[in-house]
Parts: structure tokens; sequence; C-alpha cells
């Protein structure tokens, strides 16, 4: 499924599978941050949309919040 079309709950429901998978190793740090990349894209970009719209400043996610 194309990361566009996701929602909200899907797109956090996807990096908390990748985080589950990383603390459980199943899966290394580097490629944790590699599965996580194309996520954290779609929601920045959402997330600046709605900070601009609301004239915010933007904080972007990093892998390094997710990984906490």
């Amino acid at each position: 499924m194309d990361t566009s079309q996701m929602t909200g709950a899907d797109l956090r429901y996807r990096l908390d599978t990748i985080k589950a998978k990383m603390t459980l190793w199943e899966i290394t740090i580097e490629q944790a941050k590699l599965d996580v990349v194309p996520y954290l894209d779609e929601v920045n970009k959402r997330w600046k949309q709605i900070a601009k719209e609301f004239g915010k400043k933007f904080y972007p996610i990093t892998f390094t919040n997710i990984a906490r």
C-alpha cells in the first residue's frame, strides 16, 4: 500500500510494529532505519502541512524519536 493513501492510524501501527521487531531483535537497528524511512517521510509531510495551517513551528520526527 502506498504511504500517501494510509491513514494516520495505519502509519502509527506500521511504526510501532517496526519498533517492536527492533526491540525483540527480530531485525537489526540498521534494517529498522531503512524500514521506517518511508513512513516517517509521510508523517513528517503531513505534520508540516498541519503546522503551517495553524501557524506553528514544525519539529520533524526522527528515527531516534521512534526508537525511544
